[in-house]
């Protein structure tokens, strides 16, 4: 018996509020972690590795991933008057191999080990969490400067912690599933383990990133021209040219929790100290279903020798 699908979406605090708040309670969350509009540096390590969704699957349990989705912006500050931070101006990254000349997001569904959390660091705050967590965070190693838009050294060089869950899913860097349509799949997960949705962020650089000039006309004559480069001409290189960098990243995992068969516990699954084993004779992965006899689940256990 299935339990019906659950959704983790990346919730984060939002710095450009202004004088308000998001909710009855007073609170100012909002969609995503603001990436900033801090310049990055085009060195390989100085890479930002987000945690936007997680979800864990306890021993004798087991989940199905049934899809998830991607949320990635573009933007900057128009100056107004004499506002410090000017107004907010962002578009979402709706084509789906889009970058910047000097930047780009790196994302991947991993599979880790079972209650992964937080660790003890002074720097840990809402949004900011060393080395890993449960909840949507900057990972760091070492915190450069703080919010609201952080900078850090980033934990593993910005590498993709955790294991393969399933290929094709382990590593991308287009957007495949925009937030108006998830991307679905269906991957039977056997636990325990824990299931995260990462992104390892190359920050753009506006001092030295290729722009088109201003006087391309992307708008009139010039036909296929991508959104993002539209906007990028519009503000990036006008007659007041503004700082765009990549600003917003979310995303979310799409899942539900499957009860065992009645009578307890499957015949093929023994509780052993270093999990739990299985053989099946079916797994399912990006839609299409594999036949491999005796091919185990996405587990975090064993494959089972008998």
């Amino acid at each position: 018996m299935r339990r019906g699908p659950i959704e983790i979406v990346t919730v984060g605090t939002n710095p450009n509020i202004q004088i308000t708040s998001t909710d009855p309670a007073g609170g100012g969350a909002d969609l995503g972690l603001w990436i900033g509009t801090a310049g990055g540096s085009v060195a390989r390590t100085s890479r930002r590795l987000y945690l936007l969704s997680s979800f864990a699957v306890n021993a004798h349990q087991r989940a199905r991933l049934l899809g998830f989705r991607q949320y990635l912006t573009i933007g900057g500050f128009e100056p107004v008057g004499a506002a410090t931070a000017g107004y907010l101006l962002e578009i979402p990254v709706t084509t789906p191999t889009w970058k910047f000349s000097d930047g780009n997001v790196l994302w991947g569904i991993r599979k880790l080990p079972p209650k992964v959390r937080a660790q003890p660091n002074v720097g840990n705050q809402d949004g900011l969490a060393f080395r890993s967590g449960q909840s949507p965070a900057l990972l760091f190693e070492t915190i450069l400067t703080g919010p609201p838009y952080p900078t850090v050294t980033p934990p593993f060089s910005g590498a993709l912690p955790g294991n393969v869950l399933v290929p094709e899913l382990s590593r991308f860097f287009d957007i495949r599933a925009p937030w108006h349509k998830p991307y679905e799949t269906s991957v039977p997960i056997e636990g325990p383990c824990t299931i995260q949705l990462f992104a390892s962020v190359q920050q753009t650089n506006p001092g030295t990133t290729q722009l088109l000039p201003p006087t391309t006309p992307v708008f009139s004559t010039v036909s296929g021209v991508a959104p993002e480069d539209a906007f990028l001409q519009t503000y990036a290189t006008g007659m007041s040219p503004i700082t765009i960098t990549y600003l917003r990243i979310a995303g979310s995992l799409i899942f539900e929790y499957e009860d065992w068969a009645p009578g307890g516990m499957p015949k093929t699954f023994r509780s052993v100290s270093t999990g739990d084993r299985v053989t099946r004779d079916t797994t399912v992965t990006g839609g299409n279903e594999i036949r491999q006899s005796g091919a185990a689940t996405s587990g975090c256990g064993e494959e089972d020798d008998k």
